[in-house]
């Protein structure tokens, strides 16, 4: 809200900040401001420019990857007491999950993956010992997941409405979007889908 903006710009602006209910000016000199923010374009353009703004990229496929093998998948197949030679994902198997399901920039949706993953193994070895080997291939992740999603990628040479698409259920699935050249870095910005 506007008032809250207000008193945050007060406060990192180091003016001082009065507090109504015990009625005292509360000094800000020696305050220090660290803020983080998801979507950059939410924030209002004066708060954001008191602020140094440090873009942190999201994991690639590669370390995503090196995450899964080194520490996710071995932290729940202990925790499950599974041996790590007892469930095993093919190599192309790892990489569609990374490439078609666990698309967010962070490790958080491949980790929910792999719980699936571990959690049908278990299952499937309900009631009997869990020694059994099982190799995991990308047919048992459509089987467990569905179709993946692939990202296709799309660009605008000049603004205007641009083509892309993206795969839905197994099936593409091509849209529009309004798009505005941002000079001087090389990007665009989509300004919206229209349906």
């Amino acid at each position: 809200s506007a008032r809250v903006s207000d008193v945050l710009l007060t406060l990192v602006d180091k003016l001082g900040f009065f507090e109504n209910f015990l009625e005292e000016c509360l000094p800000c000199e020696e305050m220090f401001f660290v803020a983080s923010a998801n979507e950059l374009d939410k924030i209002s353009d004066p708060m954001r420019n008191r602020f140094l703004t440090v873009e942190l990229p999201g994991y690639s496929p590669r370390e995503k990857e090196e995450i899964l093998r080194r520490f996710v998948l071995p932290r729940l197949l202990d925790e499950s007491n599974i041996g790590p030679r007892q469930l095993i994902l093919e190599d192309e198997a790892v990489q569609t999950l990374i490439r078609e399901y666990a698309l967010e920039p962070g490790v958080r949706d491949l980790e929910q993956y792999l719980q699936a993953i571990v959690g049908d193994y278990v299952l499937a070895h309900d009631g009997q010992s869990i020694s059994a080997k099982r190799i995991y291939t990308v047919e048992d992740l459509r089987r467990l997941f569905g179709p993946g999603r692939r990202i296709v990628p799309h660009s605008a040479a000049l603004p205007g409405t641009v083509s892309s698409g993206c795969y839905v259920q197994g099936q593409p699935r091509i849209f529009e979007v309004q798009a505005s050249i941002v000079r001087g870095i090389g990007e665009y910005k989509v300004l919206g889908p229209f349906t």
